[in-house]
């Protein structure tokens, strides 16, 4: 710990040293080289020794607050929950738990991992000595943490290599074929009336859907309800999946569960040719890009399925249009995916990210009591 704080208060100094110069450091750069070097050295191996309180964690948060106050230029009069708030960073034993709590549940994804087998193992001793539970909770910080989050891995995909090494390495370059309106469409339908869409759509698009199967893809989240729905729909089969998904789930992974689900009708369909329509950009960006998701198992998948589909003859295509722009087929699928809320759980495990994206979430809300 005092090499930790020795290493932080030097790098602290330089960045006072940079603040007071004639010419002026941007504010911003001042934070880049904060989060790049300083808090580099802080959260090293910080899961082991620094999520309890201490007064040497404590000389290390008075640090913290020296090279921010410093960065942004701020009086030592200044409230430190101010400063967080415009620096846009977390207090530090937040943002430490945030990536113990991270590095745990990543760990959780993958099969038989050393540091986890070794948490049970404890969890199982402790559990029969009271004393000890409490020992261990006390100083081994990442512990505790751990019996919080354990709960959570009968739902986390589980698998003995993180999400790219699961499959090939042509399915990490393969890029699927993927269609965007033009910028004349886009501009289009926004002065347009949401009945005059759906013609303007199939104009636009009909050399590409004309003699395929269309799918229409959607994932819903509303605030109001603790779960969230997925579905694909095809006009032509008039025929359509719902899934309900997790709480934790995030739209990102809905999204991607209806189109990877979408593929897998393809297979089981005699036709050729198949277009699949979704208005997620950022899924579809995922699956077009060769530097693959690498949290989310769904994206490698879709990706290995596509490819299958191809060796049998199928060609799939993907389409992105903009959502709520009355387009008649993502429409119907926006409504079966929050139809789907109201169905029976779908029982599959799901990809770690979702969960952080939860955890941040959480972390967020003690940030806000903070303040």
């Amino acid at each position: 710990m005092e090499s930790v704080i020795n290493k932080a208060r030097k790098v602290a100094d330089v960045i006072s040293a940079l603040r007071g110069v004639w010419w002026g450091s941007h504010p911003q750069l001042l934070l880049n080289i904060y989060r790049a070097v300083l808090r580099g050295y802080i959260e090293y191996a910080s899961h082991i020794f620094s999520l309890k309180s201490s007064p040497k964690f404590h000389r290390l948060e008075i640090i913290q607050n020296k090279a921010i106050r410093a960065c942004l230029g701020y009086r030592i009069s200044t409230p430190i929950n101010t400063m967080f708030a415009e620096a846009k960073e977390p207090p530090l034993k937040l943002r430490l738990k945030f990536l113990a709590a991270k590095y745990l549940i990543k760990i959780m994804s993958i099969t038989d991992h050393q540091v986890l087998e070794s948490m049970f193992r404890l969890a199982l001793t402790s559990r029969e000595y009271p004393a000890g539970m409490t020992y261990c909770r006390e100083k081994f910080p990442l512990f505790d943490l751990f019996l919080q989050l354990k709960s959570l891995r009968p739902s986390l995909h589980t698998a003995v290599a993180p999400p790219p090494f699961q499959h090939s390495y042509q399915t990490i370059l393969f890029t699927p074929i993927l269609y965007r309106p033009e910028q004349d469409f886009m501009d289009l339908i926004d002065q347009l009336p949401k009945y005059t869409v759906q013609n303007l759509f199939l104009q636009a698009f009909d050399p590409i859907i004309r003699d395929s199967i269309v799918f229409y893809t959607d994932g819903s989240k509303m605030d109001s309800a603790n779960w969230v729905g997925a579905a694909c729909f095809s006009p032509q089969l008039q025929r359509s999946l719902m899934f309900k998904l997790p709480a934790r789930a995030s739209i990102f992974t809905a999204e991607a569960w209806a189109i990877y689900n979408a593929v897998l009708l393809t297979l089981d369909l005699d036709a050729s040719k198949f277009t699949i329509v979704s208005d997620s950009k950022s899924v579809l960006e995922a699956l077009t890009n060769p530097v693959t998701c690498r949290s989310n198992y769904l994206i490698p998948l879709i990706k290995s399925k596509i490819i299958y589909a191809q060796e049998r003859g199928k060609n799939i295509q993907l389409v992105w249009i903009p959502s709520h722009k009355g387009i008649t087929g993502n429409e119907i699928a926006d409504e079966f995916a929050r139809k789907a809320i109201s169905y029976t759980l779908c029982g599959q495990s799901w990809p770690y990210c979702p969960r952080l994206e939860a955890g941040a979430n959480e972390i967020k809300e003690e940030e806000e009591e903070v303040r």
